[in-house]
């Protein structure tokens, strides 16, 4: 249960943080939004079997090919943002 509580937090501080804002940039904003989402539906499609347990998701829906269209939307979304995104945090290459 600790785990699912840190997830959260780090979900709602996230939403939070772009709430501010603050941010400049409209591109970035929507960006991070696009992140946002995607972090927290990736992380309800991993861990969603307290949803069904609680009956939070319940009825004829299925859920989790729901969840899974909306992951799969947003990717195609940041697809062409995603390498910017990626060197903007200079990672460095792995060298042998």
């Amino acid at each position: 249960m600790a785990c699912a509580h840190i997830r959260y937090v780090t979900f709602w501080n996230f939403k939070q943080r772009l709430n501010k804002n603050d941010i400049m940039c409209k591109n970035n904003v929507s960006n991070l939004n696009h992140l946002c989402m995607l972090y927290g539906l990736s992380e309800l499609n991993t861990n969603s079997t307290a949803c069904y347990e609680s009956g939070y998701f319940s009825g004829t829906s299925d859920y989790s090919d729901l969840i899974m269209g909306a992951i799969k939307k947003i990717n195609f979304i940041l697809r062409p943002q995603i390498i910017p995104i990626i060197e903007s945090l200079k990672v460095k290459d792995m060298q042998a």
